[in-house]
């Protein structure tokens, strides 16, 4: 994303603290986060595809993608994941 981008963005988001955006620069503002976190997760995965894990006898392997949950839940579980479904789900 270019800096001037990155610039409007920051400037609507302090005039927002202070005051109310307009309707056009709420829009605008809008847009340029989609822009912006889009820009940001092309980065990441970029940089994580690139990552390489050093074995025992100094072969590279690269990064694997999660096809299952990296644990199980128990009681006091505090990955968060478990409150998420609790607060989603309606109480009756």
């Amino acid at each position: 994303m270019e800096q001037s981008k990155i610039a409007r963005l920051n400037q609507l988001a302090r005039k927002a603290k202070n005051e109310t955006l307009s309707p056009s620069e709420t829009e605008e503002r809008d847009v340029l986060r989609k822009e912006y976190i889009e820009s940001f997760k092309t980065g990441l995965k970029s940089t994580l595809e690139r990552v390489r894990i050093q074995e025992a006898d100094g072969s590279l392997t690269p990064l694997k993608k999660r096809t299952k949950p990296h644990h199980h839940h128990h009681e006091n579980c505090s990955c968060g994941c478990c409150r998420r479904e609790e607060e989603e789900t309606p109480k009756q």
